[in-house]
């Protein structure tokens, strides 16, 4: 079966949908990698190369990136990388066809 997508990334947040998606990306032909121990180095990079979409985004999501990396950063809160917190059950999936 063809499909024109070629790439996706999925957000999961429990271990057994981690499983099950990881399992399905693979029987369709995917390559899965676990992306969600980003480099912070690669966001910052982002975001000084594409301010007005990353400003624009946290608008529309009332600046809750921004507000927990201050936190983080002050030490009066936790990483605004979920995966990084304890107990966190969040994962991002990346699926690609080679």
């Amino acid at each position: 079966k063809y499909s024109t997508i070629r790439q996706v990334i999925i957000e999961t947040h429990s271990k057994e949908l981690t499983d099950s998606i990881y399992s399905i990306l693979q029987s369709w032909g995917f390559t899965v990698k676990d992306v969600s121990r980003i480099k912070r180095t690669k966001v910052v990079k982002n975001i000084i190369y594409h301010p007005f979409c990353f400003f624009k985004l946290e608008k529309i999501n009332g600046y809750n990136t921004l507000k927990q990396s201050i936190r983080y950063v002050t030490r009066r809160g936790s990483s605004p990388v979920a995966a990084d917190n304890k107990d966190s059950g969040q994962r991002i999936l990346y699926g690609f066809i080679p």
